[in-house]
């Protein structure tokens, strides 16, 4: 408390300082000194309160600190620790088979199994000590998830662990897409659009009169298509050249499909169009860091974006009076 309380105020205690808040220079005796307050050794139990908390520590005491303390009481102590079986030379600890015991065996009589699930539940904070050093505890924790992380980049792990939690509340929402990108691959997302998208039926699936599929109301369709779901468009930039080609290659591409794949709908389909560089730019012929990358990042004729294979779109074509006639 009085090193916090230093710490707070900006001190910076010296030698003798410390050595004044120091309890184990000169070694205290606890025992006499217990016997001097009328409360001697054979009247303290000391109990095992197995692992999980550092060494020696004292987890529980009976009666309550503070509480009055009767000639006759005693006390006991839950000191955490091992049990007997841990506390036998290495050379010992032998498991037995299916003819005779070893010496867990002997020695698991001993061992309390209410301290061996206190241990469990103990260490499961430093079993998934989520944290950018600790990989190995970041992968346990995905697992949890039904994620192989070995599957992932490890460098990706700990933001991974951190994402997979709240998977529920971002999967499947425009904010939870846009989140996922820019916090797992740094990637910008612009914007998400929806294009209508129809499905079609065989010749054998068609309604005729009086035939099939003719019931009114129940399986008569007019047309050979019926409205499926809309298909998602994820119009990511403005990025760098640089990230762009690392993007669509195998790698990468695989990586960002993973990704895609925790947060889109699995129901719908989705295709990916990058923005490269600056759309507002005029290109630069031979200069591909100047808009002069042909298909990738020359907008001619306006603002564009690229699907990952080369083709060029204008982001606005899509748009206007001239387009929506062209369709009709």
């Amino acid at each position: 408390i009085l090193l916090g309380e230093l710490a707070s105020v900006g001190a910076n205690p010296g030698r003798v300082a410390l050595d004044m808040l120091d309890l184990g220079d000169p070694a205290l005796d606890w025992v006499r000194i217990a016997e001097g307050m009328g409360v001697p050794a054979a009247r303290v139990t000391l109990r095992m309160a197995g692992m999980g908390y550092p060494t020696r520590w004292v987890v529980e005491q009976d009666p309550a600190p503070g509480a009055e303390l009767d000639p006759g009481t005693s006390v006991a102590l839950s000191i955490a620790g091992t049990g007997v079986f841990n506390a036998l030379p290495i050379g010992m600890w032998e498991q037995g088979g299916e003819t005779e015991p070893g010496t867990r065996e002997i020695v698991e009589v001993l061992d309390d199994p209410l301290q061996k699930a206190g241990l469990w539940l103990r260490e499961g904070a430093r079993l998934f000590d989520i944290q950018p050093g600790n990989p190995a505890a970041c992968a346990r924790w995905i697992g949890l998830f039904g994620l192989n992380a070995e599957d992932w980049p490890e460098a990706l792990w700990y933001k991974l662990a951190l994402i997979l939690p709240s998977l529920h509340e971002l999967a499947g929402k425009e904010r939870g897409i846009r989140f996922a990108l820019n916090f797992l691959l740094d990637l910008p997302l612009q914007e998400i659009r929806r294009s209508q998208t129809f499905q079609y039926f065989e010749a054998n699936a068609l309604s005729r009169a009086g035939v099939c599929f003719s019931r009114l109301g129940v399986d008569a369709i007019l047309g050979a298509r019926v409205e499926d779901l809309a298909r998602l468009t994820l119009l990511t930039g403005p990025v760098e050249l640089r990230t762009y080609y690392d993007f669509t290659g195998a790698e990468k591409r695989k990586l960002l499909e993973a990704v895609l794949d925790l947060v889109c709908p699995c129901y719908q389909r989705r295709k990916l169009q990058w923005v490269v560089l600056d759309p507002t730019k005029p290109p630069r012929l031979g200069d591909e860091l100047q808009n002069g990358r042909l298909g990738i990042n020359s907008y001619l004729g306006g603002a564009g974006t690229q699907d990952g294979t080369g083709s060029g779109r204008a982001a606005e074509r899509a748009a206007g009076a001239h387009a929506q006639n062209r369709r009709a």
